[in-house]
């Protein structure tokens, strides 16, 4: 699945603090959050599976077909694409077929913005900007803290547990800082975004 950063302009109107790296990824963190609010479908119906778009849906002929996600029910033979977006125009929203793909507005949907202060000389000037990878982040800090006993065995089993505990520290060090103490929206994301896709697949 080609996760590039096709669905954000490269420049910073949104977002004035992304460095270019970020602007690369920010398509691609949008479609995480995605992902996450997806998943919670099939979690809740088991006949349904998530699956990523096979490249044809990205680059296919029809672009108004591009998908991100397939969400199958296997139960009833029904079929959807979710295509994800960091935010949804009605400009954007005219290249798809509604009656074929769901789009998912990382603004609106999933809540990733946060309130900053463009001037920080001024900061009780703020203003909303996109902020991806909060969904992301907030579900990671959800997560119980990885903790078991080190197991007994070689040097290369032990070596590896830690390593894999060290790497989930970090990753939840670095969602509380993309979190920025924000309240989670992952319940009310996961709502909207099962709402409209179940409405859509089976409309």
């Amino acid at each position: 699945m080609d996760i590039s950063s096709q669905n954000y302009p490269r420049n910073r109107s949104l977002n004035p603090y992304l460095t270019e790296e970020a602007i690369t990824e920010f398509g691609a963190t949008n479609e995480f959050d995605t992902a996450i609010t997806l998943l919670d479908i099939s979690k809740e119906n088991p006949e349904i599976a998530i699956i990523p778009a096979p490249q044809k849906f990205e680059s296919g002929r029809n672009s108004m077909l591009n998908s991100d996600f397939i969400v199958l029910d296997m139960k009833n033979h029904q079929a959807r694409g979710v295509q994800a977006k960091a935010s949804v125009s009605s400009a954007i929203r005219a290249n798809y077929d509604e009656k074929f793909v769901t789009l998912v507005d990382g603004n609106h949907d999933l809540g990733n913005v946060l309130s900053v202060a463009y001037d920080p000389d001024l900061p009780e000037r703020k203003n909303i900007v996109s902020w991806p990878g909060l969904v992301s982040a907030h579900h990671l800090l959800n997560q119980e803290r990885f903790a078991y006993s080190l197991p007994s065995g070689s040097k290369e089993h032990v070596r590896d547990a830690m390593m894999i505990q060290q790497s989930f520290k970090r990753s939840r060090w670095n969602a509380l800082r993309l979190s920025q103490s924000t309240r989670s929206q992952n319940d009310e994301a996961s709502g909207k975004v099962k709402e409209r896709v179940l409405n859509d697949l089976y409309k």
